[in-house]
């Protein structure tokens, strides 16, 4: 079961980081405009 819970977490761990990846581009969009 360790390496389920393994998987587990680096699922999650990948889920968080392309979640804050999105919030970031959002976040650049939404502060520079123009640039977009």
């Amino acid at each position: 079961w360790i390496s389920l819970v393994t998987a587990l977490l680096g699922l999650s761990w990948a889920l968080v980081l392309g979640l804050s990846a999105v919030l970031g581009l959002l976040l650049l969009r939404w502060q520079f405009p123009a640039h977009y």
